[in-house]
């Protein structure tokens, strides 16, 4: 499985954003960073699914 590159960003109330330079869309955020993490895995699963459905 190929690995991505993660950025991670405190927002507003001390949430924490997450996104994927190299996969646009793939945005996501979470209470905690461990939620953030989470969150981001799924996106990623989901992105990549919808990619490979549709031949991107």
């Amino acid at each position: 499985m190929r690995e991505y590159e993660v950025l991670y960003e405190t927002i507003e109330d001390g949430w924490i954003m997450a996104t994927v330079p190299d996969l646009p869309g793939a945005v996501t955020q979470g209470e905690n960073m461990d939620d953030a993490r989470s969150n981001i895995r799924e996106v990623i699963e989901l992105l990549l699914a919808s990619y490979r459905e549709h031949a991107f």
